[in-house]
């Protein structure tokens, strides 16, 4: 008897700690699934709903306005060419370059139309002081836009991204069947596209942010300009015409002979007549 509650008090054991291993595999292979489950909605949640950690450098930048500044400036001028190298000179000093320079050229008068990148802090003097190379000021137009708030949502979603990918990196290292392991790795090369195309958007913010765009356009008015042709252009034409002139007269002298012959001696049979 004694035997027998000794033999059914092993085979207890022995199914309690079966029971006890398969429970541990079970949970640990739930919360391998969980995790799973919970990285697959962080990626189906928009980035607004996801709060940035403390340490996130978008912080940093609330306080921050970002602004992109452009405009279009229109003037008339004493002395064209000299404006331009006054501007050249500007937009040096102010650390900018020429991305677009044109020139348009008609009769006596040329007319330039240059586009510059200045640095966005530096704006608004160097608008001021190429409005003092202006005789009269025919247009001018300024317009800023506040991307403040898309340049937080970017980079907070450009940081949830990142370390959501660091997250599925980890979870790639521990990943045991080739199942997980492909499906991790299409879902990090998903999240990297994603940030790419994020980043993109970043930098073209960045350098419209930190450097603006100014399109001067301004010319030179003649006085004679008001009056039709220059005096000039007159002279010459009539030069050129007077040439042409002189060049037919050559191609028909022959018959230019004859007349004068024919004209003389009518005269002079008239005259006779007449006596």
């Amino acid at each position: 008897m004694v035997n027998s509650d000794k033999y059914h008090r092993t085979l207890f054991f022995i199914a309690l700690s079966l029971v006890y291993l398969g429970s541990c595999g079970q949970n640990s292979e739930f919360r391998d699934l969980g995790q799973i489950s919970e990285l697959e909605e962080m990626v189906m949640t928009p980035a607004s709903k996801i709060a940035p950690s403390k340490e996130d450098p978008v912080s940093q930048v609330e306080d921050l306005r970002k602004i992109i500044k452009d405009g279009n400036i229109r003037f008339e001028t004493t002395d064209a060419r000299e404006t331009k190298i006054r501007l050249l000179e500007l937009v040096a000093a102010h650390e900018g370059y020429i991305s677009k320079d044109y020139a348009n050229t008609f009769g006596d008068i040329t007319e330039y139309t240059i586009t510059v990148r200045i640095p966005a802090t530096g704006f608004d003097q160097i608008v001021e002081k190429i409005t003092a190379l202006a005789k009269r000021i025919e247009s001018q137009h300024v317009n800023s836009l506040d991307v403040t708030e898309e340049f937080i949502d970017i980079n907070s979603r450009i940081n949830t991204k990142k370390s959501l990918e660091n997250r599925y990196k980890e979870l790639l290292q521990q990943s045991t069947t080739v199942e997980e392991i492909l499906k991790i790795e299409k879902e990090i090369g998903s999240l990297r596209s994603e940030i790419e195309s994020i980043e993109g958007r970043l930098n073209y913010l960045q350098n419209q942010t930190s450097m603006s765009t100014l399109v001067v356009e301004f010319h030179e008015k003649s006085a004679s300009s008001r009056f039709g042709p220059s005096i000039g252009g007159a002279l010459r034409n009539g030069w050129n015409n007077l040439l042409s002139f002189l060049l037919w007269l050559l191609n028909i002298w022959p018959f230019i002979i004859i007349a004068v012959i024919t004209t003389i001696a009518t005269l002079r049979i008239r005259k006779r007549k007449s006596k």
